[in-house]
Order: C-alpha cells, then structure tokens, then sequence
C-alpha cells in the first residue's frame, strides 16, 4: 500500500540516502537526524514522506514564511522522489498533501526553484502551479 504521511525520526535514513539526489552530499547519521528531529519539532515545518511497501520513494519539506511586508505563505523548501520512483505519481501525491496543509493554514503555496531544473519547471507548471517572478539568490561566502 501506498501514502503520503508526516515524516518520523525512523524515516531519518531513507530521507537522507534521497537527498543525493538533488545534488547535495549526504550528511552523516547525527546530522541528519538533528536535522530531521529540528523540523519535526518546529511549528512552521513540516516534512510528508511517500511511502510504499515500507519503503519512502519521496520527501517534501515545507514550511510557513512570514513576512513582515507581505502575506505569510507555505514554501517547498525541498521535493525529491527516487529516480526509479518518478512519472509515477509520487511528486504530485507529496505536492497535493502540501497544497492541502497550506490550505489549512489560509495560505498560497509556493516554491522557489533552482533555473537548471528544467524538468521541475515543467511539473510544477503541469500541477497548476505559475511563475510568479525570477529573482537572484545571495548569500555570504562564510
């Protein structure tokens, strides 16, 4: 059997192996997990796991931006389905759970994504989702 469900601390290792596949390194165990643990704690977090036959094929972390100048919204800080999970359902099923938080929550969801992944622009394009604006992204070199 297949769901979406609230991620758990047990999921901490499936999580992390996932996370390769957007390009980072994989954090060891401690890290991780303090990292797992911090968002499952905190009230504007939340991180949906796909789950099949035991197994998470695909994760979504998303959180509550408030905003001093504008409306808070719900942002995808990050979505990820197994490689040999995707064009299945997956991504839509973890997008639809956070659609459907954010909606509890009285607010629009958003994402920003990185330009290089044309194939994300195109799914979230596909759900129903629309470019809202292009901005540059800074940060310190520290």
């Amino acid at each position: 059997m297949s769901k979406v469900r609230l991620a758990n601390l047990q999921d901490v290792i499936e999580i992390n192996e996932l996370s390769l596949h957007l390009g980072y390194e994989q954090a060891p165990l401690n890290v991780a997990t303090q990292r797992l643990e911090y968002l499952l704690e905190s009230p504007l977090d939340d991180v949906y796991v796909f789950e099949s036959k035991g197994h998470v094929l695909g994760w979504i972390h998303v959180f509550c931006a408030n905003r001093l100048a504008s409306e808070r919204f719900y942002e995808i800080a990050g979505l990820i389905v197994d490689p040999k999970a995707r064009k299945q359902g997956v991504a839509r099923q973890l997008v639809e759970a956070a659609s459907k938080a954010s909606k509890e929550q009285g607010v629009k969801l958003r994402v920003r994504c990185h330009s290089d992944r044309s194939e994300a622009h195109l799914f979230y394009q596909k759900i129903g989702l629309t470019l809202v604006k292009i901005q540059h992204v800074y940060g310190s070199n520290e």
